[in-house]
């Protein structure tokens, strides 16, 4: 198949996704067009200087552009979260607020109805889009991570019941990922944790516990800090499907993190600790030293890595993706030949 993919670059989860995308594919063989158009075309997607390739059998598109793309073959739209959900209105700025509603939210309704084929990246975004827009038959496909680069390190030192915990957050902080939360929890453990952050930047007016903050790392360093970790801490708000909770579950990390939600349905077992909020903080804290203190912790590392070959896989997203255009190309030879 020739797959076009233009994209307006974020330096977001996003824009992992449509590059891994464009890359697997072409390794299985197919004709691919990466077409980037820089991010300030964001504002003004109908300006992007994108162009269709000749013989283009279908294309890939972002729920914020996809309306402004110009195509003859069909359209699939990707959805990576929903904006809109309840769950975020109290942490937004009055600015973001009047974009989401009058920017983000016609587009994406627009692409909801024009486009070929919808995907979202989880059921939860899947039913965000129900919710918010009364849209249903959204197709559901799990992101992939490349469970084969990340993996458990080969030995793992033995820990004492009296070792603190090794405690990580991915991520820029923010209220929308739920740092207070993250706060609450390295304070309230004191000396019987270390605290790393890896991620850039963070909302100003948030509380930063002591720790290791590392901004960006290469992905080697980031895999170490994966497999370095004894939990991640993701008590995020919203998120369409968790990419930092995958990674940290291929390496063996188990993850707390909002028990509704994305990241409890990816990590969808016992690797995987529920938190409702800042009052289960004193919970969570205490279910992690124990976990610790026990053979318990092991037990979810193995849970973990088991998880994320199973579901989690970059070969499975690749084969379901595949799919998906597959049959929207069939769809649309049938009903232009009808």
């Amino acid at each position: 198949m020739k797959i076009w993919l233009p994209y307006i670059t974020t330096r977001t989860g996003a824009e992992v996704y449509v590059r891994r995308l464009a890359a697997g594919l072409e390794q299985r063989g197919h004709d691919v067009h990466l077409d980037l158009a820089p991010h300030a075309f964001q504002y003004f997607p109908w300006l992007a200087p994108f162009r269709e390739p000749e013989g283009c059998d279908v294309v890939l598109a972002n729920s914020w552009n996809s309306p402004a793309i110009r195509a003859k073959a069909p359209i699939v739209t990707v959805y990576h979260h929903v904006v809109h959900s309840p769950s975020l209105s109290k942490d937004k700025t009055f600015a973001q607020k009047l974009f989401h509603r009058a920017f983000v939210w016609p587009m994406e309704s627009s692409a909801l109805r024009q486009s070929a084929r919808n995907v979202a990246v989880s059921k939860s975004t899947a039913l965000d889009i129900e919710a918010c827009f009364g849209v249903s038959g959204v197709d559901v496909v799990f992101n992939g991570i490349d469970t084969q680069y990340f993996t458990p390190p080969a030995t793992r030192s033995a820990r004492s019941v009296n070792d603190p915990l090794n405690l990580l957050f991915v991520g820029k902080p923010s209220r929308r990922k739920g740092f207070e939360i993250v706060d609450k929890i390295v304070s309230t453990l004191g000396d019987r944790c270390r605290f790393t952050c890896i991620g850039s930047g963070g909302e100003a007016g948030l509380a930063y516990p002591d720790g290791d903050y590392r901004g960006r790392v290469s992905k080697e360093e980031l895999r170490s800090a994966y497999q370095d970790a004894d939990f991640l801490l993701m008590p995020s708000k919203l998120e369409g499907f968790g990419y930092s909770a995958a990674e940290a579950l291929s390496c063996g990390t188990p993850v707390v993190g909002a028990r509704a939600g994305a990241v409890s349905e990816v990590c969808a077992g016992n690797a995987f600790l529920p938190i409702d909020g800042s009052e289960d903080v004193q919970s969570i804290c205490s279910r992690m030293l124990e976990a610790a203190g026990t053979g318990e912790l092991e037990n979810m590392r193995k849970a973990a890595r088991e998880r994320a070959v199973e579901a989690l896989s970059e070969s499975r997203w690749l084969d379901e993706m595949e799919r998906i255009f597959e049959t929207t190309v069939a769809r649309s030879a049938t009903s232009l030949s009808g």
